[in-house]
């Protein structure tokens, strides 16, 4: 779920945002007999939440985003072996229109 807020009057120029994302109970368990010892994986509910802030000036944007915030530790996907999620991570980024 995202959402995003425009100010007006004395902040006009400011976009805050904010994303949650969730992912179910996950698991994995061996039914081919290709890992040794009938290994399973099983991931509890996972929750990350993502902040963004713009500030548009005349001709030039900033942007900062910041995924993952609380740095959750997940895996992002389970197979035969598992995918660590995306740690926090920050982007701040300049844009000029001309």
């Amino acid at each position: 779920m995202f959402t995003s807020y425009r100010f007006s009057d004395d902040l006009e120029g400011l976009t805050v945002g904010g994303n949650v994302r969730w992912q179910g109970r996950t698991s994995q368990s061996d039914t081919s007999n290709l890992w040794p010892n009938n290994d399973s994986f099983v991931q509890g509910a996972v929750t990350t939440v993502d902040l963004m802030a713009r500030y548009k000036l005349s001709d030039v944007t900033l942007a900062l985003n910041i995924n993952n915030v609380f740095d959750e530790k997940y895996y992002s996907g389970l197979s035969y072996s598992g995918r660590y999620g995306e740690p926090r991570s920050a982007t701040l980024s300049a844009k000029y229109d001309f």
